[in-house]
Parts: C-alpha cells; structure tokens; sequence
C-alpha cells in the first residue's frame, strides 16, 4: 500500500545541529569568525558584506 502524498505545506526535515555546525566550519568566512565577533561587541552596527555563500 503507498503512503498517502505529503502536504505541500509541510516543510522538509531540518538537519541536525550538528550537521549545520560541520557544514558552517567549512565555510570561507570561519577564518575571520574571532574578528567578526569582536567588531560585533565592539561597535552599535556592523555591516559584513559578503559574496553569496562565503
């Protein structure tokens, strides 16, 4: 017997914390995380600019 069709409605499965933290480490930007976060206590705004999945 198939499974009735999922609702278009329902969102997928979210990944799991640590799945998104092993993928977030790979990305280019975690090299200036220590600098990043700094500014941010440093400073009322920050603006990062940045190219589309860095």
């Amino acid at each position: 017997m198939a499974s009735p069709p999922s609702s278009p409605s329902s969102p997928p499965p979210s990944p799991t914390p640590s799945l998104l933290q092993s993928s977030f480490s790979h990305l280019p930007v975690m090299s200036m995380r220590k600098k990043i976060v700094d500014k941010i206590q440093q400073n009322r705004v920050t603006l990062i600019i940045g190219e589309t999945g860095c």
